[in-house]
């Protein structure tokens, strides 16, 4: 194992605090300030110690330091995987059991570069917990259920979740949860697909707004006719990134290869792409819509 002296090592960390007054320094990486930074790039060529610790540290930074399985990741390929990607043998540690699965060495976000979709299949266990329930209902009570063949419109189901008596139903048990289905009071299968997703970090806030706009506190504004289709059953609020995807396809003029590459950067964060593709949007409504982009804040 490599061993530096703790002075070199505070020394390269002061080197970081020197650019931004923090040990954080955003989504650069110790060799983009290695070549683009001219202090540091100074120091590690003034002093053979420092830069041999600063350049292992930046070539370590960039490694994965441990592997793990997606609690829910499904990759799909064009014939086996094992032909197109690396592969492994791990341990799901997400079930009861600590069973085998075959997975991949790549990252989570580098099996696509290679031609392989990844899919997040959530509540895979749920579905067996249903599967198991109906096959119990007919064992016992010679009653058969085909759960594809549930109705979406039962009025007492929809009694309970707006009670909050929801307990005992996976995504819907928390008290918080159950405390904005009180408030929503839903009657309909978008408004509990709409909590799901907005009950999460960083987008909880828009729930008010949702409750708002469903009793008629607060008007619905879908900004132009052209999205209620779109927007209809979220009552004017982005919540899916499908919606977004069809949103910047008719208004902006995007391919459909170009709003997934949008769904993605807003997953991921990345304000590079998401400016370029700002720009992209704004040409491409010019062309298709005109007179909407006059109602967007802060356009010429």
């Amino acid at each position: 194992m490599y061993r530096a002296d703790v002075r070199i090592v505070n020394h390269i960390l002061s080197l970081i605090t020197h650019k931004n007054g923090c040990y954080s320094y955003g989504s650069h990486t110790l060799l983009h300030y290695r070549c683009n930074d001219d202090y540091i790039t100074r120091k590690c060529s003034d002093n053979a110690r420092i830069r041999e610790a600063y350049d292992t540290a930046a070539m370590l930074e960039v490694t994965n330091r441990d592997n793990g399985v997606h609690v829910c990741g499904i990759l799909v390929g064009i014939g086996p995987l094992a032909g197109q990607i690396p592969m492994t043998i791990d341990k799901d540690r997400f079930g009861k059991s600590t069973k085998e699965v075959l997975a991949s060495q790549y990252s989570k976000d580098d099996d696509g570069d290679f031609g392989i979709l990844k899919l997040d299949i959530y509540g895979r266990e749920i579905l067996d917990v249903i599967k198991e329930t109906t096959l119990q209902v007919r064992e016992k009570k010679g009653i058969t259920i085909d759960s594809d063949d549930i109705p979406l419109d039962d009025e007492q189901t929809y009694a309970l979740f707006a009670a909050g008596k929801t307990s005992d139903i996976h995504h819907f048990h928390s008290e918080g949860m159950r405390e904005k289905l009180r408030a929503l009071k839903p009657d309909r299968f978008s408004d509990l697909v709409a909590m799901e997703a907005l009950y999460r970090p960083g987008i909880k806030d828009l729930i008010p707004e949702l409750i708002s706009r469903k009793h008629g506190q607060t008007p619905v504004d879908f900004m132009t006719p052209e999205l209620k289709d779109i927007l209809g059953e979220t009552y004017g609020i982005i919540v899916y990134h499908e919606q977004l995807m069809e949103i910047v396809e008719r208004i902006g003029g995007f391919t459909h290869g170009e709003a997934d590459r949008l769904r993605k950067a807003v997953g991921k964060h990345q304000v590079a792409v998401l400016n370029e593709l700002e720009t992209r949007f704004m040409s491409g409504g010019k062309q298709v819509f005109p007179i909407l982009l006059l109602k967007i804040p802060g356009q010429p």
